[in-house]
This record gives structure tokens, sequence and C-alpha cells, in this order.
């Protein structure tokens, strides 16, 4: 992996050809988790839908305190777990460049940026070249911090109920 960011990290110097990919905006609906109880709620909510697809996020803040070995590997539990989903497993890495870089180093797919949008377009053009998208905003975002009843709120999320959905902000189950 380290080798491929080299090379990406070449390539953006030599942009002359063409514009590097955007971002990703998306219209995911991810769920922000805290760890493996709030994921194993997020993913029964979804099997009991019948829905195939958990789209999880990471708190702001876990890139720098815990880095993506954890993110990782609650992705990894989570996947074990719940083999009959897809998940998308999203750290976010709030506007910082290098948190973007340790996450791609560490192999994730995945990854939020808020920061500018000219580093914004140079991580994406690198994203591309790893394998990894990189998602700005998103539509919804559910936050599980301080939810006493996960499954009931993720239930409520699937049916596509959030209880204030704001643009690009977490809404707080309540």
């Amino acid at each position: 992996m380290a080798a491929k960011l080299e090379a990406a990290l070449k390539d953006v110097g030599e942009l002359k050809a063409g514009r590097p990919p955007k971002a990703c905006a998306g219209n995911l609906r991810p769920i922000i988790v805290y760890g493996l109880s709030d994921t194993k709620a997020a993913a029964q909510a979804v099997l009991e839908q019948g829905g195939q697809e958990l789209v999880i996020l990471s708190p702001s803040g876990v890139a720098h305190s815990l880095g993506p070995q954890w993110f990782k590997e609650l992705l990894v539990n989570t996947a074990a777990m719940f083999s009959e989903l897809r998940i998308t497993g999203i750290m976010d890495c709030g506007p910082y460049e290098g948190h973007v870089m340790n996450a791609l180093h560490a192999g994730l797919k995945h990854v939020r940026y808020t920061g500018d949008e000219e580093a914004a377009e140079k991580l994406a053009w690198i994203g591309a070249k790893t394998g990894a998208v990189i998602h700005r905003k998103f539509k919804e975002i559910l936050d599980l911090k301080g939810v006493a009843d996960q499954l009931a709120a993720c239930r409520e999320w699937q049916n596509h109920i959030p209880a204030i959905p704001i643009s690009g902000k977490s809404t707080r189950a309540k």
C-alpha cells in the first residue's frame, strides 16, 4: 500500500492531462457508531428490514485518537458477525489531510474529508489511484452517541423516519 500511495502522490504533481476525480458527495445515509454494540444494532435493523447494505461512519476525532486500525478492526468484527451484509465503513478524518493519508495507508477504502476543496480534489485523485473513495457530505447522518436504545434508533432510521434530518450534519436519535 505504501508504494501505491507514493506513486499516487507523484501523479498528483502531474495533473496537466486532466482533472482529478471529484470527491464523492453521494446519497449515503451513514450511522455513526462508537463500538460493536452500535454496529450490531445497526446491522440487525438493516436485516429486519430486508436490507443488504449497511453504511457506518466513525465518530469525528477517532482518526486522531484511536486511528484507522481501530476502525478496521470494528469493520472486520462486524463483517464476521453479519456476513450476509455488504458493509461500507467510512473513516471520518475531518479536515485533516494527514488523517486521510493514514487511513488510506492502513487500507481503508472509504474516508470522509471535510477540509477545503483544493485538498479534497488532490485526495480524491490519490484515493482513486489506490482504489479508495473520498466522501465529502452526506444527505443525512444518524449519530448513536449517548443513545440508550440503539436498536430502536436504527430501526427508525431504516424506516426512513429520521428524528431531525440536517443536511450533512448529524441527527441525534432520541
